[in-house]
């Protein structure tokens, strides 16, 4: 659908509101400044279609926490800025030798049997073990953690009825183990991110509201992204094995390989965006509050911008022009480190699986927003 709109226009209507298909007007409307376009309300974003209830006191807890990202008003700049600083490149780099560590380590466990559940066994541990590190938790808590951050990505399904009772679990579960975390730091203060926020909260940059909600939003976020991206990454590798081996050969290709994974398979194909005032766009009046979908994934497949873009091609010189992170004032905070996560685990994967095959592959149904691996069995040479 995407394709034939773009050879006609810039955008399609669609029941829910404008699709806009184009690398070039989703990356401008992307960037336009946060007093005229503001990331898509959270309630628009998940009642798609239906009328969805999103009133218990679990999922306001969750909404609210949501929007300390979202919001268009200064809490969110503010926040945003705070946090930029924490997840900077440099910060990061540091953190590279951890990423490979926690790679080795939860490869090492089915490298013998030749086969695996990627999901569970790798991808839903390792970016949870990393952030964990980084956060400070114990690896003995991460499991738990893992579980409930999993879980609360069940609320972008649709329809929810039938996983609402997992999901709130889940939320109550993770916001009960985040406040307990805040309060062991407030006792024992770390060198971790928890132990910062304390710090800019006593400082006066912070309330003890945004604490928790930052901190129950990031864990989820830097998790379940990551998870999600790595498996439709590592399932996208299974079709090209000569990729799979210069993977183990020549790690340092890796980054270039993941902004092309990204640009062919982006988790988050239509980030939302709402007119903060009545605007006109190329010539269209765009009342405020109207939902706007940018398909990062129509954009991705542009071929004005990428030659031969459904071809996949790891030596592409602009892979990194993809919008799978967004752009803008909403540039996805974590991209640094989810980008570093899975150019670190990939050469890891590639030479603890040689000839990796692909046996079993399954997207979660009825997901909206995000994308989900379901279920990625892989085989392999065992070692």
């Amino acid at each position: 659908m995407c394709r034939a709109v773009r050879e006609q226009a810039w955008a399609a209507r669609t029941p829910q509101g404008p699709l806009v298909v184009t690398h070039s007007d989703v990356n401008e409307l992307l960037r336009y400044p946060e007093e005229q376009m503001v990331e898509m309300d959270i309630v628009t974003m998940l009642r798609p279609e239906t009328d969805e209830d999103l009133s218990s006191p679990a999922l306001q807890d969750w909404l609210a926490a949501l929007r300390l990202f979202m919001g268009p008003d200064s809490q969110h700049v503010r926040l945003r800025k705070l946090c930029s600083t924490l997840f900077r490149p440099s910060v990061i780099d540091g953190w590279r030798p951890l990423m490979r560590d926690v790679a080795e380590r939860l490869a090492r466990d089915f490298r013998p049997a030749g086969r695996c559940g990627f999901v569970t066994q790798f991808a839903n541990l390792y970016p949870a073990h990393v952030f964990a590190r980084i956060i400070g938790l114990p690896d003995e808590e991460v499991p738990a953690f893992a579980r409930w951050s999993g879980d609360i990505g069940l609320t972008f399904v649709r329809p929810l009825a039938p996983v609402r009772e997992r999901a709130e679990a889940a939320i109550v579960g993770l916001f009960g183990y985040v406040e307990d975390l805040i309060e062991r730091r407030r006792c024992e203060p770390r060198d971790d991110l928890i132990s910062r926020f304390l710090e800019i909260e006593q400082e006066g940059g912070m309330s003890a509201a945004e604490v928790r909600g930052l901190g129950l939003a990031l864990i989820q976020a830097g998790h379940e992204t990551t998870k999600s991206q790595l498996s439709f990454s590592v399932w996208g590798l299974t079709r090209h094995p000569a990729v799979w081996g210069r993977l183990a050969a020549e790690p340092e290709c890796a980054l270039n390989i993941v902004n092309e994974l990204m640009r062919l398979h982006p988790i988050i194909p239509e980030p939302g965006r709402q007119p903060a005032e009545d605007l006109v766009y190329r010539q269209v009046r765009i009342r405020a509050g109207t939902p706007l979908f940018l398909s990062a994934a129509a954009a991705n497949r542009d071929p004005e911008v990428f030659e031969e873009p459904d071809r996949f091609d790891p030596d592409r010189a602009n892979s990194a022009k993809q919008l799978g992170f967004g752009a803008g004032p909403h540039y996805c905070l974590g991209a640094s480190l989810a980008r570093a996560e899975m150019a670190e685990a990939l050469p890891v994967l590639a030479q603890t699986m040689p000839n990796v095959r692909l046996l079993e592959f399954r997207e979660v149904e009825g997901q909206h927003t995000i994308r989900r691996a379901e279920a990625l069995r892989l085989e392999f040479d065992p070692a």
